[in-house]
């Protein structure tokens, strides 16, 4: 329900409708008979995210799942004082936006394209040519699609070096390889400064040859106010873009 909540526009309408009735239950809730709620729900939440506008970012929604806990209790607490009638309408009510939420986050709301990525290397004509991953634990659902007899072995990493698939984090990983053709895959947008290097370095030493972006699938409108955004250079939505480029070394 937190993720729902803070993962801006990916959440699903049920997220968002069960976030809506649970704050309302907690107005209700009288806050002075257990003062310690409010800031175990505040704290680890503004603290983070207000360092983040400050200074480095730091703010990661799935790391505070716990703060659900004391806004789950507030809102029950909060229905077992309201009369039967109404909550014989919003216990139900509930129980079908969270299930709901769930199947809409697992089955399409926050789903990467990785299968999407391992069949354009395929289909290119250049799956031989070398793979560089960044970051590098995304090796693990690239892998699942790509190379399913790494995905399964107890060393994941080792196996994908040997077959020519190279998660990397750093700068120095990347000039150790020195690889004349590859494929880059880079996912996340939060790049921390090193990895800003890395591509700086592969921009200025090698061609990009060819080029693709993917999205997790997303309802048509958010699709559209999407591109949108980014095509006026409004707003930079935070979602998990992929990309994937192939390089050749430039001539000296």
């Amino acid at each position: 329900m937190i993720y729902n909540f803070f993962s801006g526009m990916v959440f699903s309408f049920y997220g968002l409708a069960l976030m809506l009735i649970c704050s309302l239950l907690v107005l209700r809730y009288k806050f002075r008979s257990n003062t310690f709620f409010l800031p175990w729900i505040l704290t680890p939440v503004l603290v983070p995210f207000t360092y983040s506008l400050l200074f480095t970012p730091v703010f990661i929604p799935k790391y505070i799942y716990f703060v659900s806990l004391p806004l789950c209790m507030m809102a029950s607490q909060s229905l077992s004082s309201m009369k039967a009638e109404i909550r014989s309408i919003l216990v139900p009510a509930l129980i079908i936006l969270s299930v709901a939420t769930l199947i809409a986050q697992q089955n399409t709301i926050t789903k990467d394209p990785w299968n999407s990525v391992s069949e354009y290397i395929v289909m290119s004509g250049k799956k031989a040519d070398k793979v560089i991953i960044i970051n590098s634990y995304e090796v693990l659902p690239f892998s699942y699609y790509f190379n399913q007899d790494c995905f399964y072995t107890g060393d994941i990493y080792g196996c994908s070096f040997k077959k020519g698939i190279y998660p990397v984090d750093s700068l120095q990983e990347i000039k150790k390889l020195d690889v004349n053709k590859f494929w880059l895959i880079v996912s996340r947008e939060a790049y921390n400064g090193e990895i800003r290097e890395a591509l700086k370095y592969i921009s200025d030493n090698y061609i990009e040859t060819e080029s693709r972006e993917y999205l997790p699938d997303h309802p048509e409108l958010i699709s559209r106010l999407y591109n949108y955004f980014e095509k006026n250079d409004l707003l930079h939505l935070q979602f998990n873009r992929i990309k994937i480029a192939h390089f050749q070394r430039k001539r000296r």
